[in-house]
């Protein structure tokens, strides 16, 4: 039986996987290769440990432990790449870049599934006798190899893994968050939408191909169908493994989504392609390669181990468990997944955008950049933007780990004009995180966006290396706003006024906010308004502080009840 050999493809896979690996661990020393100065970059008050990091729950780990841990994974995934001391190499490599990038996203408020995928197929891959071929060890070897050997259990699991992946995503988009299964991510236009906002994300024009997508109904929604079907074709190549032209076949709709990706998103996660290996047969295509005589049934300890690994990414999904911290690289990957568009969805629509904003303040004035790390002003949008706007703390992370990552830059692009700005050494006064909410008109306007909303979230004073932050909980009592409790950091005499704007997330205008009479205490920090304001349901407040001179204005709470 075909499944039964392995061998000529073992060592292409460990290869590519590796490799795949080592373009993460590439990834880290960019960004993060020197731990000492990377962690006065980033925010302490934003640790929130995930993944392997979890066993450092209360602090970070220290500087010597990182870079320990890094020169380790350097070794053991070169050495893995190579063949040379292959299995406790593959195991090495995995669990110590793993740990590094779960370090990474330690500092952030969820993660990016842009390595999830390659961790999951290397988790299923690391305990296989994959240095038996294409291997140092293959070539050092004097004894002879063990004629029981299964060479395809850790690619035929590798390949589950990544399949799972993919069918985690799709399932999302169908289920729903209710899991009421329905087509609405498909007939609406969800999918309009969300190609359109990665491009104003990276503040980058349009590309033509996907401007005529988001020009024509008929286009997107026969993607969107089209992208289900690649999302659910590569879970078949599990039921084809004695059919290599159609496990092939679905290990190239899996590259086809990684490719389709990029055009119209602009995520190109090209490690994903080093990945197809393991949906080919390479004893199959390789000739003269012959199957290696093997016993039918893998081990009692290599098939709980699948069963662990294949029960964990499930529940991941049909569960719902997200960004759970420890869980990390499990995820139910629902990203994309919710259905981005106004009801009826049978209409077309106007959408919105809710994102992070980064603007520089000098001695000339205020410039608004294109932010280092755009995970961090992405952050500001969904329901991550509901804990943050309520959250002093979560306020405070990512305003501190924003302006840090920005103040270790020399140069930045000002957003719009993506001119060069370079100001004076020492003449940065400010970096203000703002929020902003991005209005995509509804079909037939042409596919664009313009801003309705803008509002700070917090202020990093660079003089004294101080925040700036405020926020509000309103509460409202029969449609009367009845009390604002506020909550300042940073400031010595603060005189506080407050405003509201209606529901401006579906404005389909930019408003001016309107004033909300009352008085201020500073000894209880809070707002009184006046008898007999009515504020709509939806409603955001805004919270205007002045203090030595200078005047801010915060997002506060949204109005409901």
């Amino acid at each position: 039986m075909r499944v039964e050999g392995g061998k000529g493809g073992i060592g292409i896979v460990r290869v590519s996987l590796f490799t795949a690996i080592g373009t993460i661990y590439a990834g880290f020393l960019l960004n993060a290769g020197d731990a000492a100065t990377w962690y006065q970059e980033v925010s302490a008050a934003g640790y929130q440990p995930k993944g392997l990091v979890r066993l450092f729950s209360t602090a970070p780990p220290p500087v010597w432990f990182v870079e320990l841990i890094s020169v380790l994974a350097g070794i053991s995934t070169a050495l893995a790449i190579v063949g040379l001391l292959t299995r406790p190499a593959m195991v090495f490599s995995i669990l110590s870049v793993l740990f590094l990038q779960s370090l990474t996203y330690s500092f952030r408020f969820g993660w990016s599934h842009t390595y999830n995928v390659i961790f999951l197929a290397g988790l299923a891959f690391m305990f296989g006798r994959a240095g038996d071929s294409l291997s140092l060890d293959a070539s050092l070897r004097r004894r002879p190899l063990p004629t029981s050997t299964n060479y395809q259990w850790p690619i035929l699991l590798g390949q589950a893994m990544i399949a799972l992946f993919y069918f985690g995503a799709g399932y999302a988009k169908v289920a729903g968050e209710d899991h009421r299964f329905n087509l609405d991510w498909v007939f609406s236009d969800s999918l309009r939408n969300m190609v359109i906002q990665p491009w104003f994300v990276a503040d980058r024009p349009l590309p033509g191909v996907v401007e005529m997508f988001a020009s024509h109904p008929v286009l997107w929604q026969g993607a969107a169908l089209g992208h289900l079907a690649v999302q659910f074709s590569p879970i078949l190549a599990c039921l084809f493994i004695h059919r290599p032209i159609l496990r092939l076949i679905e290990g190239v709709a899996f590259a086809l989504g990684v490719v389709l990706l990029g055009v119209f998103m602009g995520y190109w996660n090209l490690a994903w392609l080093l990945l197809v290996p393991f949906f080919v047969d390479w004893d199959y295509f390789l000739a003269g390669a012959a199957p290696v005589a093997a016993k039918a049934t893998p081990g009692p300890v290599v098939i709980a181990w699948s069963c662990v690994l294949v029960l964990a990414i499930t529940a991941t999904f049909v569960f719902r468990l997200g960004y759970e911290h420890f869980l990390y690289p499990f995820s139910n990957f629902d990203f994309f997944s919710g259905v981005n568009a106004e009801p009826p969805l049978s209409e077309h629509r106007p959408w919105h955008q809710d994102i992070g904003e980064i603007s520089l303040v000098t001695d000339e004035g205020e410039t608004f950049i294109q932010p280092e790390n755009l995970t961090l002003i992405g952050r500001y949008r969904g329901q991550d933007r509901l804990d943050i706007d309520s959250s002093i703390y979560q306020k405070r992370g990512l305003v501190l780990a924003a302006a840090l990552t920005e103040l270790s830059r020399q140069e930045w692009v000002t957003l719009g004009s993506h001119a060069s700005f370079r100001p004076g050494s020492g003449s940065i006064r400010e970096v203000r995180f703002g929020g902003v909410t991005v209005l995509f008109p509804a079909y037939p306007h042409r596919p664009t966006w313009e801003t309705v909303f803008r509002g700070l979230l917090g202020v990093y004073v660079v003089r004294d290396h101080t925040l700036r932050l405020a926020n509000g909980n309103a509460t409202v009592k029969g449609g009367e706003l009845e009390l604002v409790k506020i909550q300042l950091s940073g400031f010595q005499s603060p005189q506080i006024r407050m405003y509201w704007v209606h529901d401006p997330w579906r404005a389909t205008e930019p408003e001016e906010p309107i004033s909300i009479t009352g008085t201020f205490d500073s000894r209880e920090s809070v707002f009184a308004p006046a008898p007999g304001q009515q504020l709509p349901w939806g409603a955001l407040t805004l919270i205007d502080v002045q203090d030595g001179g200078k005047r801010w204005r915060f997002i506060g709470s949204t109005v409901t009840w």
